[in-house]
């Protein structure tokens, strides 16, 4: 449900430096439940390392002495299929994400393309929560809109969005809204939507089959409005076609 690697990056970029120990950098891989990680440097990628660089018999206490270097790198503005021909003819399992700067922003992984060519939900590790810096908020992973995932949603004042996407088409959010229970707002849109609903959100609906959602959790009335008005914003900018609430 993306065109470019910045829709499907992982945002939250766990990172090592390169005079970590190797004892230090083992455990904090394992701890995150992830198998490697960018060496960062002043902000920019110098390379990369795995567990299995960490833990084979080599000499070298260091991180820099076990990683991978150069970094593999991809810009901030490059579409899924040169990020994924990027992948294919380096034989890596994973990109670091620049921006023009040459900063890090972010890691895809092979899953993260592969999700965004067929039109699949991006999901991230649940070490890594989806902070949304503009909102302040903790946002879950995109879910397919239906009432199997509606379900699981959090039955809790918050905000929910939905995002319309598919393969080869860009994500995009379409209507976003505050509500007092989450997962009880959801699961009338998703099941029966009553006439005095708004037009644009009706007509919505009635393509939910390239529907997803989000949540986030928001017990502040004050803290939602303020967040809303972000969201909305910023899927304004984007020029949307959809109407938004």
């Amino acid at each position: 449900m993306a065109l470019s690697i910045r829709e499907v990056m992982n945002r939250e970029l766990f990172a090592l430096r390169p005079a970590e120990s190797i004892a230090d950098a083992i455990g904090y891989l394992v701890a995150l439940g992830i198998s490697g990680a960018p060496v960062i440097e002043e902000g920019k990628p110098v390379g990369v390392v795995t567990l299995g660089d960490l833990l084979a018999p080599r000499e070298g206490a260091t991180v820099r002495e076990r990683m991978t270097s150069p970094a593999v790198t991809i810009d901030l503005h490059a579409s899924i299929a040169d990020a994924s021909a990027a992948l294919a003819e380096r034989g890596v399992h994973r990109l670091i994400v620049t921006d023009d700067t040459g900063h890090a922003v972010g890691v895809a992984s092979a899953l993260d393309l592969l999700r965004g060519l067929i039109g699949a939900p991006i999901a991230h590790p649940p070490a890594f929560p989806h902070i949304d810096r503009r909102t302040g908020l903790s946002w879950s992973d995109d879910m397919k809109f239906d009432l199997d995932h509606v379900m699981t949603a959090p039955a809790a004042p918050g905000l929910l969005a939905l995002v319309h996407g598919g393969a080869g088409e860009p994500e995009r959010v379409v209507w976003a809204e505050d509500c007092e229970d989450v997962r009880a707002r959801l699961a009338v849109l998703v099941s029966y939507v009553p006439d005095s609903e708004p037009p644009s959100l009706r007509n919505l609906l009635a393509r939910s089959e390239h529907l997803r959602f989000r949540t986030a959790v928001a017990k502040s009335p004050k803290t939602r409005t303020r967040a809303l008005k972000r969201v909305l914003d910023d899927a304004a900018r984007l020029r949307l076609p959809a109407p938004l609430r």
